[in-house]
């Protein structure tokens, strides 16, 4: 595990009430002495009128980042109506960062997105955890990890069989997403009561991922971005036939309003990029206590 570098990823907007939990996880993360060199950069928006407290909360938290780089760059792209395609043009907005920076001859091993919401990341990390998931960074391309509060991103989830967004069937999507509930929770459950630790997946997030540079930058086609497009052509064969099967349900007929993570996932596994993605079961984030959350809480498949 030697000669690792991280540059993570925050896009910040509405983020006052989650930043100052990351900042000090970002803190946490530094000090651990996992990579060697660490930037972040942070996404904004040009009508983000929590800016003031954002700019107040980092030179607070400057100490404990020091001495990593913390840039702060606005979205590139079009403000969308559609939220997760507005949120996919903010990580694009990094991902253009990162290869400005590897032409400049700045290059990191590796690169992760890491949420500021509410909720998602806001617990303590656990850097061991993390530390033992670098330690077999040659068994990965992608890796997120659980969290004691649960596993809320159930959206940006794609395993077999389940290859389909449960938002995109012609059954109420609660439905769906309990079906979906209903066999994903028990799988992961067995699988670390049989010591199993990584769980292979065509796409999760769950607030919190790694990439490998040399896989997820790659200039070779298809271009990983983020995106709200469905591509039923990057599916493994026969894979949607059968969650609907499962499901008792037909997927309905449209090609877009995606969670973002799914297109990104999906076409790194496509040749010649083949990424091995993987969830780390073990929980990254501990559980905070409901006195210690801060309010607002809103998971990100109920909005």
């Amino acid at each position: 595990m030697s000669d690792l570098s991280l540059c993570i990823g925050l896009c910040i907007y509405n983020s006052e009430h989650g930043l100052p939990y990351v900042l000090s996880n970002l803190g946490k993360l530094r000090s651990s002495g996992i990579f060697e060199r660490m930037r972040f950069i942070m996404v904004y928006e040009d009508n983000d009128s929590t800016m003031s407290a954002v700019y107040q909360l980092l030179t607070s938290f400057s100490n404990l980042i020091y001495p990593c780089v913390v840039e702060c760059i606005k979205n590139r792209f079009d403000r969308s109506l559609v939220r997760q395609r507005h949120i996919g043009n903010a990580r694009n907005t990094v991902l253009e960062r990162l290869r400005e920076l590897r032409s400049s001859g700045t290059e990191f091993s590796h690169f992760a997105f890491m949420d500021t919401n509410n909720y998602a990341c806001i617990g303590d990390m656990n850097t061991e955890v993390l530390r033992e998931a670098m330690d077999r960074s040659d068994e990965w391309d992608s890796i997120s990890f659980l969290r004691e509060a649960g596993y809320y991103d159930m959206w940006a989830l794609s395993y077999d069989p389940f290859i389909h967004s449960f938002f995109h069937f012609r059954d109420y999507w609660n439905n769906t997403l309990n079906k979906v509930r209903a066999h994903f929770d028990p799988t992961i459950e067995s699988a670390v009561q049989n010591g199993e630790t990584l769980f292979p997946v065509f796409s999760a997030y769950n607030g919190f991922a790694i990439y490998k540079c040399s896989v997820y930058l790659s200039d070779a086609l298809p271009t990983l971005r983020y995106s709200d497009e469905i591509k039923r052509e990057y599916y493994p064969k026969g894979m949607i036939e059968r969650q609907e099967a499962i499901l008792k349900c037909n997927a309905d007929d449209r090609v877009d309003d995606d969670c973002e993570h799914r297109y990104f996932h999906l076409a790194s596994l496509q040749p010649p990029h083949n990424a091995r993605i993987f969830i780390y079961l073990k929980s990254l984030f501990k559980k905070m206590s409901e006195l210690e959350r801060p309010t607002r809480f809103c998971p990100r498949y109920l909005v």
